[in-house]
């Protein structure tokens, strides 16, 4: 299971990462939940920043060395004007 988040690139809602987090933060060391704590962070910025999916890269399995890219959502649906 350790290995399902890994090197993969994800696009999941705000709450299910969140579940996720709290998952690796149980069921790993010290080093899991500063990785994950950081990317919890990152992910409270996005959603006050009113985004709501994030791209999740991890870069290795703590997470330490990840990149989030802020994909941002129209809750109208509508166009956006130029």
């Amino acid at each position: 299971m350790s290995n399902m988040y890994c090197h993969k690139l994800a696009l999941v809602d705000l709450e299910l990462w969140s579940i996720l987090i709290e998952r690796i933060q149980s069921e790993h060391g010290l080093r899991y939940i500063i990785g994950a704590a950081r990317l919890q962070r990152r992910l409270t910025e996005a959603a006050n920043a009113r985004h709501s999916r994030v791209h999740i890269i991890p870069h290795s399995l703590s997470g330490e060395t990840s990149r989030t890219r802020l994909e941002e959502t129209q809750a109208s649906g509508a166009e956006s004007s130029p």
